[in-house]
C-alpha cells in the first residue's frame, strides 16, 4: 500500500472515529491531541492540589501519568499491576495497523484482544 494511500485512509478513519464519538455520551475514549494535551496537565494538576475538588477526585481515581523519559502518557489506574494507555485520535490507527501486521492479519477478535491488553481506549464494543 502506498504512502498515500496509507494516509487517505487514516484520514478517513480518524474523521469517522471523531464523528461517531459526537455521537456517544463517553468521553474519554476518543481525545484529540490536544484534549489529550488538556487531560494531562488537569491530571498534573490535581495530583499537586491539596484541596482538590470533585472533579479533581475524579481525575486522580480514573487516571495516572507514566514519565517514559522525556515524555509523558495517560494511563488508566487500575488495581492490578496492568497498564493500559489512552492514546490521542491521531495515534490510534497507527496502533491497529500494527497490531493488524502483528498477529498476521488475524481477524478483528484477535485485534481486540490484542489492543485490549495495552490501551484503554481502543475498546472491545
Amino acid at each position: 500500500m502506498s504512502a498515500s494511500s496509507l494516509s487517505v485512509w487514516k484520514d478517513k478513519f480518524v474523521s469517522d472515529l471523531l464523528c461517531s464519538e459526537d455521537a456517544k455520551l463517553s468521553k474519554y475514549n476518543i481525545l484529540t491531541k490536544t484534549q489529550y494535551e488538556e487531560l494531562l496537565k488537569d491530571i498534573v494538576q490535581a495530583k499537586l492540589a491539596r484541596k482538590k475538588t470533585s472533579l479533581q477526585y475524579r481525575r486522580v481515581n480514573r487516571f495516572d501519568v507514566l514519565d517514559i523519559g522525556s515524555t509523558r502518557r495517560i494511563i488508566a489506574k487500575s488495581k492490578t499491576d496492568e497498564i493500559l494507555y489512552y492514546l490521542p485520535v491521531e495515534e490510534i490507527f497507527d496502533v491497529i495497523e500494527s497490531a493488524h501486521i502483528s498477529i498476521g492479519h488475524g481477524g478483528r477478535d484477535r485485534l481486540r484482544m490484542e489492543t485490549g491488553r495495552k490501551y484503554a481506549n481502543i475498546t472491545t464494543k
